[in-house]
């Protein structure tokens, strides 16, 4: 868990099987709760990055943080 300006956020590294690739998930955590912010995942069906974000605000520190996140843990090159 990360606190940016004071909000605490989670970052999750996961798989889908579904849409083929891997991405990671930013959560914000509020009393304990886990609530989805955004998401950077690699497609790899598309060989294609893409970003998912909520209608909520944020701070763009935690959308930076966010990429350094997928950029250092997140392979560059698509499964085929």
């Amino acid at each position: 868990m990360e606190n940016i300006n004071g909000i605490s956020y989670q970052f999750l590294i996961a798989s889908d099987v579904d849409r083929n690739g891997i991405g990671v998930e930013l959560y914000e955590i509020v009393n304990d709760t886990k609530i989805f912010r955004a998401e950077i995942f690699r497609n790899d069906s598309l060989k294609l990055v893409q970003f998912v974000g909520t209608n909520s605000e944020m701070p763009l520190t935690a959308l930076e943080r966010l990429k350094e996140v997928f950029d250092s843990e997140i392979p560059k090159e698509y499964d085929c």
